[in-house]
């Protein structure tokens, strides 16, 4: 039916617009169809559709004709011979069917897409929230950023006596979630309002908000009547504006309910805040949950669960915990309350301290990882420094073929199995003075500071060449009375080194390695004379490589030219 309604308005409107029309009229039918006074809409023009409305809006309760007012002044209603096609299709359903069809129907997962996701939370998400204090008595809910309303629908009917309340800014999404409140005669306040402008006096029971990520912040946050934490100087983007609400806003036994992007678990710029979080103990639980599970977006999130007095917290990975109906990914609701309930191996709970000593990362996978240790572990920046490569500019500076430029430009792509082929290297002519601070030498080592993987080469062997590292490269430069550049360079090499590293990076898909968090690594420094003999056999194997790299040239040289030379002159 769903399908069918959408279709009739034949691409006139998109996804979205469409669930907000059929929405509306549905809700004016099932008015319509409770009033002794038979009436019929014509949604053909404005004017029709504006006196019969208001001649509705008189005839049913006033919370009612609230809305039906509001729905005449946002202009939600397209008025064509569409919209009466659908209202003639709605008016042949029975009360029963319309109710399913605007509060649950339009609204499930598996029938949205595209730019239905927006102002929508999964039913999943929203089932897995409400049944994990489905033991509780939450008497009053507050969902910030509550969409269309999907987690107050079912939160009302999972706690039918609870005062429901929704902060949201978008006229027209805001209508549709009072609209579908509305029908279920819920005790519910949704409010049209910026929630980072206003001051949230009130504490609930409940609190949940699936906000926007990656918003920009413009400007300075309204501050909360008797807040827990005071976030201050948040930078460029509002994630943790929005979590300071949701944090500020639940009662002294209540909870509080976030998603969040997995950036703002693990990057530095945002560390102070988690660090405030879990110093006033606020933070109950992460819930790694799967990629694609959460409408409208595709990349690595987690699931927060804040209350008072937490000693520990929980850390719960539940990444793999979904259903592929081979058209999306669901949320597999129950794998994640077994892992909550049951204590697995997808469960931990990790001690203030431990995730002090982790800079406050609250990453997870980072808490299923074996414990590393480290012999006589050393900083990296008390054996080597380290600095970003140069800016290289395209457009500003011309490509020339190899060994055309005075310098060579050397990329993340130019490294290959920790090899690099210097002839290859594009080069190009620029300031000498700007450059010189960039240039290589030899036992230099360069790695990946941005990139989908970690790429790490040692130079050796480069003459008079001039080779400029490009910014998605970090030059580590040795101090060689303190440490062996091959020495360090197998360290990034061996599994533990590889651990290490895997340990500071951040980002999903990107995987970027901060200068602070390389300068901070713990290298184990042992005596220079162990760093040699290691050094030593490096070189011996590595020239045992190269040297049987030949013997098998020359050998499969001899087999692609067996027939040549058996049975031709």
């Amino acid at each position: 039916m769903r399908k069918k309604l959408i279709e009739m308005f034949n691409g006139k409107v998109n996804g979205q617009r469409a669930i907000e029309v059929i929405t509306s009229i549905g809700y004016l039918t099932l008015l319509e169809k409770g009033c002794q006074e038979r009436t019929s809409l014509d949604f053909s023009t404005h004017s029709y559709f504006n006196k019969q409305a208001l001649e509705l809006s008189d005839k049913v309760e006033p919370r009612f004709g609230c809305i039906i007012k509001d729905i005449i002044v946002s202009g939600i209603i397209e008025y064509c011979k569409e919209a009466n096609l659908v209202y003639t299709e709605l008016k042949k359903m029975d009360e029963k069917e319309l109710i399913k069809l605007i509060t649950i129907d339009l609204f499930a997962p598996e029938n949205l897409s595209g730019d239905e996701l927006t102002y929508v939370t999964s039913l999943e998400i929203s089932d897995l929230v409400l049944r994990m204090f489905e033991d509780k008595k939450m008497k009053s809910i507050m969902d910030i950023c509550s969409g269309s309303g999907n987690f107050l629908t079912m939160a009302a009917e999972k706690f039918t006596n609870a005062e429901l309340y929704g902060i949201e800014l978008q006229n027209k999404v805001n209508i549709i979630s009072r609209i579908r409140l509305a029908i279920l005669n819920t005790k519910n306040t949704i409010i049209e309002e910026n929630v980072l402008k206003i001051s949230l006096d009130r504490k609930y029971d409940l609190v949940f908000s699936s906000f926007p990520w990656n918003m920009r912040l413009t400007n300075n946050l309204k501050e909360d009547k008797n807040p827990r934490i005071n976030i201050q100087n948040i930078k460029l983007k509002s994630d943790w504006a929005f979590v300071k609400k949701a944090v500020n806003s639940f009662s002294l036994n209540g909870k509080a309910v976030v998603l969040i992007n997995e950036g703002c678990l693990i990057n530095n710029i945002d560390k102070e805040y988690r660090k405030e979080i879990l110093e006033k103990k606020l933070l109950e639980m992460v819930i790694a949950l799967p990629s694609g599970t959460m409408l409208g977006a595709n990349s690595n999130y987690s699931m927060l669960v804040f209350s008072e007095h937490n000693t520990y917290v929980k850390m719960i990975d539940a990444s793999s915990s979904y259903v592929n109906n081979g058209k999306c990914k669901t949320l597999d609701v129950d794998a994640v309350l077994n892992i909550i309930s049951k204590k697995n191996e997808n469960y931990k709970e990790v001690l203030l301290e431990d995730i002090r000593e982790e800079g406050y990362c609250l990453g997870i996978e980072r808490y299923f990882q074996a414990k590393i240790n480290i012999l006589n572990p050393v900083k990296l920046e008390e054996v080597a420094s380290t600095f970003r490569g140069y800016s290289y500019n395209t457009k500003k500076y011309h490509e020339l073929e190899p060994s055309k430029g005075e310098y060579a430009i050397l990329k993340l792509s130019d490294i290959s199995n920790g090899k690099i082929d210097f002839d290859q290297l594009k080069t190009f002519n620029g300031d000498s003075i700007k450059l010189s601070k960039y240039v290589l030498k030899e036992g230099d080592i360069v790695c990946t500071s941005r990139g989908p993987a970690f790429k790490v080469s040692l130079i050796s062997h480069i003459g008079e060449l001039k080779i400029v590292p490009s910014a998605s490269l970090m030059v580590i430069r040795p101090d060689n009375k303190k440490i062996n550049s091959i020495y360090l360079y197998l360290f990034f090499n061996d599994e533990i080194g590889k651990m290490s590293i895997k340990r500071i990076q951040t980002g999903g898909i990107i995987l970027v390695i901060s200068k602070q968090a390389l300068d901070n690594l713990k290298i184990p420094l042992v005596d220079k004379e162990i760093q040699e003999t290691v050094s030593n056999q490096y070189k011996i194997l590595n020239k045992k490589i190269e040297e049987t790299k030949k013997k098998l040239e020359t050998i499969e040289s001899k087999l692609n030219g067996i027939i040549s030379d058996m049975v031709c002159e």
